[in-house]
């Protein structure tokens, strides 16, 4: 915890002095103050945050479980983490979706969501269930939701340094010069914060990945959980939940969950690229897969040249 502290601090500082490089700047230049972009980008982020929880549970229509109604195994578990950081159990909810995924939300731990599709419960034992669960907890537990809502508003104060300069710059006269030299200074800052807060995000995950297997002692059931998952979204994205018998010819159903592909705990075009590269891994009949075949497709990525890039992406 105290390292993943340190490193979203230390990432937190490099977008702040990017901010505030970028802004001196235009301030400089421009001999104006950049409030209002800060202003506007400051408002868009807190509608943002106050409303996200609102809209999410609007377009997913997720069915809202009471504690007695969960399995006990997952209600227990639920019930004994809460209690172990003092917060208030989190609300738990089930999407009638095939394509197997979980998130969580809210806007702090004591307000937090989490919700999986009915693909992961049919597809995941308990011990995975749990897992996948436990890396949902991890984001609550590490205030997630408030590192990256900051972050995310640096960016995207940056990005309207830049429009304000761009708009700037048109006009005659030594002021546009300067505005065009803000202009290009923060969309660089703005591409280079962007990769930046992506690292900070997958530093995030990894540490949920983390806390789920400290605290459910099965860190091979989480990696079970993610390769079923990769594999259940492959198969969703290939058919669309239809597969076999009349239904094959029935229309692709379109699932909420495959537009909203920063949410879930699985990227749906990141687990097609992990089952193809896999192929052969996996029986979808039982169920069960071959861990060596996986090993040597997850292998590549410690060579492949273009794995960091694609890690950020």
């Amino acid at each position: 915890m105290a390292v993943l502290a340190l490193r979203s601090v230390a990432v937190l500082t490099v977008l702040f002095a990017l901010f505030f490089a970028v802004a001196t700047l235009a301030m400089y230049l421009l001999e104006a103050p950049v409030w209002l972009a800060v202003l506007v980008a400051a408002a868009i982020m807190a509608l943002q945050y106050l409303l996200g929880p609102w809209i999410i549970e609007l377009i997913f229509k997720i069915r809202w479980q009471r504690l007695e109604e969960l399995p006990a195994y997952l209600r227990a578990f639920l019930e004994e983490r809460a209690a172990a950081h003092r917060i208030r159990v989190p609300r738990f909810g089930i999407i009638e979706d095939g394509n197997p995924n979980a998130f969580t939300f809210g806007h702090y731990p004591g307000d937090a969501r989490i919700a999986i599709t009915r693909g992961l419960l049919d597809m995941c034992d308990e011990e995975e269930v749990l897992a996948v669960v436990g890396h949902e907890i991890g984001h609550i537990v590490h205030w997630d939701f408030v590192v990256m809502t900051v972050a995310s508003t640096i960016v995207l104060v940056l990005y309207y340094l830049y429009v304000f300069g761009r708009y700037a710059s048109q006009r005659r006269g030594r002021s546009a010069a300067a505005a065009a030299v803000v202009a290009a200074s923060a969309f660089l800052a703005y591409i280079l914060a962007e990769y930046i807060v992506l690292f900070l995000s997958r530093v995030r995950e990894y540490y949920a990945d983390r806390y789920s297997a400290e605290i459910t002692g099965k860190p091979n059931a989480l990696a079970g959980a993610l390769m079923k998952i990769a594999y259940g979204l492959a198969k969703s994205g290939a058919a669309a939940g239809v597969t076999t018998g009349e239904e094959a010819k029935a229309p692709a159903r379109l699932s909420p969950m495959r537009g909203f592909r920063t949410v879930g705990i699985f990227d749906p075009k990141m687990g097609a690229s992990l089952a193809l590269a896999a192929a052969g891994g996996y029986a979808g009949r039982t169920r069960t897969y071959q861990p060596d075949v996986l090993v040597r497709a997850m292998e590549w990525d410690l060579f492949n040249p273009w794995a960091l890039l694609c890690e950020l992406h």
